[in-house]
């Protein structure tokens, strides 16, 4: 669990001042960059939906903590710490990416996101306190 206590600080605010981003551009973050290579800011402010500014931020908090190396030209790019967290995240979960649901939502963006091993998580936290913390 500590890998986990390692990302929630990725987001966490600093000094009072509270990211634009959360647990799930971490992940994806990470997780596209170990697939893809290295990725300057403007493709991850793409990939991530989030201004460039907002992705600055997220990668120089990786970079901090010692997960990405940036070079000017190629961009962020996973250490061997950042590969292995990416490997670990994508052990406990796999990302479906957009989910369509139609009516239901009025034309809303929804993303799937299947969690494996968190039953009992899920049983301590309760479902529907879990529930809320995910909406």
């Amino acid at each position: 669990m500590e890998l986990l206590a390692r990302v929630k600080r990725l987001y966490q605010p600093v000094r009072g001042v509270k990211p634009s981003f959360g647990a799930y551009h971490v992940f994806l973050a990470l997780t596209s960059l170990r697939r893809e290579g290295p990725l300057g800011r403007m493709a991850l402010s793409r990939k991530l939906e989030l201004g460039e500014a907002t992705v600055k931020t997220l990668v120089r908090r990786l970079r901090d903590s010692g997960l990405v190396t940036v070079d000017r030209v190629a961009g962020a790019l996973l250490t061997d710490e950042g590969v292995r967290l990416a490997e670990f995240l994508e052990g406990l979960m796999t990302y479906l990416g957009p989910v369509e649901l139609g009516p239901v939502c009025g034309g809303c963006r929804t993303y799937g996101l299947v969690l494996r091993n968190f039953r009992g998580l899920l049983e301590s936290v309760g479902y529907l306190k879990l529930r809320d913390l995910v909406v």
